[in-house]
């Protein structure tokens, strides 16, 4: 029933002018006499006693008063989502995942792909706003670049200086070396130009990387013919470079390249197939290196030219991340420092497992479709290669010392096992099954041929060195337990070298614990550290069904055990490979050579992953962290002993959705590329 206003003001007279607007009683808002008593703090018409308006969950808050657990600031962007009014707060928010936006979620892209974003609300933690988003050349020059001959180079601008602003054919003599081979009467005169400007900037998406034409000498010499050209770089640093990249450009119509590139990126402003990249490094002060280039002359009677750039290729860290909830998992890098992100792939499918060459030239992954396929890619999201076949699915590769050979999980190879390990040629040639999930360790494991279900191995890593592969085999009987296998490997051939070794034999009296692992093994740049994460299970109950007892059996079974622990470890092996003898039938326990790096944190932790630059005598350990309903990356710095001084976890990924898998670019060893 309405109130007469009439009545009111008969009531209470002069207090007419200070009642609240709220003074109705029939469903639409509070009552005149609830009103009057104050039972809507907050004015947002919800209170006590306003009939199917109220109650109020929040009388304090004009915000909410149904909404109140769902009014939420997520990603701290001080953009809400979930409440029920806005009176006093910024929202809706328009993705509450995503810090960058609140407003502009349709609007932000990066449309020319050169990693510079547009139409975003905050640029806080990507680059931006792009001055021009149709093209790849430009973005933070559009007022600054004097381009007098159209070739995207010259004063002010994103890509570097021009020294011939005049013809767009000749920038690149200025920053880069040229390589000129012109016909002489009899013979070939072969020159090579240094570039007259140095310039450290480099556009390359993808890739961390430092132009160092500068500091290096470079020699050419060339065959009878000119068509067979050795290229030799000298460093003249005083430190040492882990890791070159040779960029053919410019080279010229009459000749074809026959020399296989160790990868090709995707700039096609010089090659219509994308640039060359051929693989240096390590380069210690003062210490050279070489390249030969076959070339194919269109017209043996001319010559022709080119020119090369040097870069140094900085470590980065490759791991999967959904870019929203409904989008599949996409591949992601970033510096070790969580800067320069940059996304990979862009498919309808999961991609997975991802793990980067030796050279930074190439990464390696899974794919999923009906089963997964393992795929190589360039940085820049280029060059998309599938490797295996089937007839099963495919998973976790891991890259040959030299960048020229993966091993992987393989399903449905083997008529008696479950799962292999295959080896390929990194651009996909004929696939083999390299070590195979029953007679490959059916030798060392005796009871491996007792009928297991799972006769399977998986998670190959290859160390650095080339001088062993660490694979892992499930336990037949215990499905929580798994073995560590250690395969000795030629490092010059690539072939294996007797049998596996056990790292945690069961049945070892010393061996207290098992290890439960959930991720694979990850060498260290000296090919004996590397890092597992491990969960712990101790010997203190039985578990028949649901639930634990103290009267444990001797020797326990797998229904013995409890969780005591999980995270990352630090494992040295040198004092491992001493005691590695043949015959040995005792075993070793793993966690005897392993050292903990992370003694317990608030939350999960797996996937760990070291860094391959030791500069200032330092590495980093990244993984993944679970704290909250998904999985972010982060970081702890460690020294060159592999001790760390601090727990207090350092954060490089936090996107509100899944991050998983973080995987550092392995160390390149002397000696097993150009």
């Amino acid at each position: 029933m309405k109130i007469p206003r009439w009545i009111i003001g008969v009531l209470l007279g002069g207090a007419l002018l200070i009642l609240p607007a709220c003074e109705y009683e029939d469903g639409n808002g509070c009552s005149f006499w609830t009103s009057l008593l104050g039972a809507d703090a907050d004015g947002d018409n919800h209170g006590t006693g306003c009939g199917n308006l109220g109650p109020d969950c929040d009388d304090t808050n004009p915000n909410v008063w149904v909404s109140c657990d769902l009014c939420l600031d997520a990603d701290a962007d001080g953009w809400y989502v979930g409440c029920d009014a806005y009176a006093t707060i910024p929202g809706p928010d328009c993705s509450d995942s995503d810090s960058r936006n609140w407003i502009s979620c349709d609007t932000c892209q990066d449309a020319d792909s050169d990693s510079w974003f547009a139409g975003c609300d905050d640029y806080t933690h990507l680059d931006g706003p792009d001055c021009d988003d149709a093209d790849p050349f430009h973005w933070s020059d559009c007022l600054t670049c004097v381009d007098k001959d159209g070739d995207h180079y010259g004063t002010g601008c994103d890509l570097g200086l021009d020294c011939d602003d005049r013809d767009p054919l000749y920038f690149s003599q200025c920053l880069y070396f040229e390589v000129l081979v012109s016909p002489l009467s009899p013979g070939w005169d072969t020159q090579l130009i240094p570039p007259t400007l140095f310039d450290p900037t480099v556009f390359y998406r993808g890739v961390s990387a430092t132009r160092v034409n500068g500091q290096v000498n470079a020699g050419v010499t060339a065959n009878a013919d000119a068509d067979s050209l050795t290229i030799t770089l000298t460093s003249l640093s005083a430190t040492n470079w882990p890791r070159l990249w040779l960029v053919l450009r410019n080279l010229e119509p009459n000749a074809q390249l026959l020399t296989p590139p160790d990868a090709e990126n995707g700039n096609t402003l010089y090659f219509p197939g994308g640039e060359s990249v051929f693989v240096f490094g390590p380069l210690a002060p003062t210490a050279s290196a070489s390249v030969t280039l076959d070339f194919d002359r269109v017209n043996p009677a001319e010559g022709y030219g080119f020119a090369f750039d040097i870069l140094l290729i900085e470590d980065r860290l490759v791991f999967s991340a959904k870019p929203d909830a409904a989008t599949p998992f996409q591949l992601v890098t970033i510096r070790p420092d969580g800067t320069g992100r940059s996304q990979v792939t862009d498919l309808a499918l999961h991609a997975l497992t991802a793990t980067f060459a030796p050279g930074g030239e190439q990464i390696a992954f899974a794919v999923s479709a009906d089963y997964y396929d393992i795929w190589t890619v360039h940085p820049d999201g280029s060059h998309l290669t599938q490797v295996s076949h089937g007839p099963g699915s495919a998973l976790n590769p891991s890259f040959s010392p030299d960048g020229k050979s993966l091993v992987y999980d393989c399903i449905g190879r083997s008529p008696d096992s479950n799962q292999d390990i295959c080896l390929n040629d990194a651009q996909g040639g004929a696939e083999t099954v390299f070590i195979n999930g029953f007679s490959s360790i059916a030798s060392v494991l005796p009871d491996y041929t007792q009928g297991w279900y799972l006769k399977k191995v998986f998670n190959p890593t290859w160390s650095p060195d080339g001088t062993k592969i660490v694979f892992m085999a499930q336990h037949p009987q215990f499905y929580a337990r798994y073995y560590y296998l250690l395969q000795n490997m030629d490092p010059l051939t690539g072939d294996t070298i007797g049998n596996p070794i056990i790292l945690n034999r069961p049945g070892n009296p010393t061996l207290k614990s098992w290890i439960t692992v959930t991720s694979s093994f990850k060498w260290g740049p000296d090919s004996r550290h590397a890092t597992f994460d491990a969960i712990r299970y101790t010997v203190r109950g039985t578990y028949p069904g649901t639930a634990f007892y103290p009267n444990c059996i001797d020797p326990p079974d797998a229904r013995c055990f409890m969780v005591d622990y999980n995270g990352p470890w630090i494992l040295d092996l040198a004092p491992l490979q001493a005691d590695l003898l043949p015959g040995q039938t005792t075993g070793l326990n793993l966690e005897n050579y392993a050292v903990r790096v992370l003694q317990s944190v608030s939350g999960l932790s797996q996937n760990p992953t070291l860094s391959a630059e030791q500069s200032d005598k330092r590495v980093i350990v990244a993984f993944n962290y679970h704290y909250t309903s998904v999985w972010s990356i982060v970081s702890l710095p460690l020294d060159i002993n592999y001790v760390v001084s601090s727990t207090t976890i350092q954060p490089l990924v936090n996107d509100g959705v899944d991050n998983p898998l973080p995987s550092f670019m392995p160390p390149l060893r002397p000696g097993f590329y150009r």
